[in-house]
């Protein structure tokens, strides 16, 4: 066993672990405990989280045991390094879980508003694309690796603002339809 393996499993542990940590609830204070407000979610949007959760997590089970039955294949086809590929594999786990959530009514709290997200994955999205654009080689020996997480998570972020928009059209037509039927 090589301290690469090592070092990419220690990697998905901690990813995991934070991933896990991110999506647990929060214990149940009143705002007047807390002295700050509290985001409120009803029960389908904690049950619709869970499953999110489940179906992010098994994503990320099926594309680990792939990338670990398959790992020299992902560099010689893809091109992508050990790193990369872990980098992937945790940002379409993730992807799944917020895409789910936001489809399912489960992502925002009542009060929150779709343009302030949009307006802040556009931003994080062009801070990694620049980033991205800022280094100096892309791959190593023709593989890509660190220089390509950037670009990942740029891409990422353009999928998460894509599916915002999509969904807030489909909530905007869904409206206008209840109108219409009033």
């Amino acid at each position: 066993m090589n301290a690469n393996f090592v070092i990419m499993m220690a990697i998905l542990a901690a990813a995991c672990a934070v991933f896990l940590f991110s999506i647990r609830k929060s214990p149940k204070m009143s705002a007047s405990e807390t002295g700050i407000s509290t985001r409120k979610y009803d029960e389908r949007q904690i049950m619709n989280q869970g499953t999110g959760f489940k179906l992010g997590f098994i994503t990320a089970v099926i594309c680990m045991t792939v990338y670990l039955f398959t790992g020299p294949y992902w560099a010689t086809y893809l091109h992508l390094g050990q790193y990369a590929s872990i980098a992937l594999i945790l940002t379409v786990s993730l992807l799944v879980f917020v895409i789910y959530c936001i489809f399912s009514d489960a992502y925002f709290t009542v009060d929150d508003s779709y343009y302030k997200s949009l307006l802040l994955i556009a931003v994080i999205s062009g801070n990694f694309l620049l980033s991205g654009l800022r280094a100096d080689s892309f791959d190593t020996n023709g593989i890509w690796d660190f220089n390509i997480i950037p670009f990942i998570f740029a891409i990422a972020g353009g999928i998460l603002f894509i599916a915002l928009i999509a969904k807030h059209i489909c909530d905007r037509r869904a409206d206008a339809r209840e109108a219409a039927e009033e």
